[in-house]
């Protein structure tokens, strides 16, 4: 299925600090690597975890394009960001976002009231030999009950599978789903 490229306008700015090199590198990138199944993950096409920029990472080189795609109502692709990435750090036109506190497992010698002090200002990420394999995060607007549903694997198993399922066959009307349960809509009183 091709999707076309669309650019959100402030992506122009975000290409005006690359050089002509870099912007045609990465004007070519997202024309041969985001047309066709921009949400399949590849080596260079990643799946970002939940973030306020862009569900989806396109990998050129140092050069990162910041993605979402949509397949309903129409195939469309739609370029987010542009940045250049500098060791851990990647600047977006002219804002630099910084690295996350990162810290190699095996020498965590500090205390978990620590680690949680550091999250409050940041993310803190564990590694081991230079692998992200934990991160320690502020917990904001969420209780218990979403954190646990949200990371759980059965749960969002389940949730893609009844997704599936409702854009493979549609849904049921509450009508429907009375009918089947033998459960009658409750009568409303008369209005007065």
């Amino acid at each position: 299925m091709k999707f076309r490229i669309e650019y959100a306008p402030a992506t122009v700015s975000h290409l005006k600090a690359l050089t002509p090199r870099q912007q045609t590198i990465v004007l070519d990138g997202v024309n041969s690597y985001l047309s066709m199944d921009p949400m399949v993950e590849t080596r260079r096409r990643k799946p970002m975890r939940p973030n306020p920029l862009a569900p989806w990472e396109l990998r050129l080189g140092n050069l990162r394009v910041y993605f979402d795609a949509v397949r309903e109502p129409e195939p469309v692709v739609v370029v987010l960001a542009i940045g250049i990435k500098d060791r851990n750090a990647v600047r977006i036109g002219k804002t630099v976002i910084k690295p996350v506190k990162t810290l190699e497992l095996r020498k965590a010698a500090g205390s978990v009231a620590t680690y949680v002090g550091d999250a409050k200002k940041g993310p803190v990420i564990f590694t081991v030999k230079g692998d992200p394999v934990a991160a320690l995060v502020r917990v904001t607007n969420a209780d218990l009950e979403t954190l646990s549903l949200s990371s759980n694997r059965s749960f969002l198993r389940m949730i893609a599978r009844s997704r599936a399922a409702w854009k493979t066959t549609g849904g049921l009307s509450a009508r429907e789903v009375r009918r089947r349960l033998s459960r009658p809509a409750k009568k409303r009183p008369p209005s007065s």
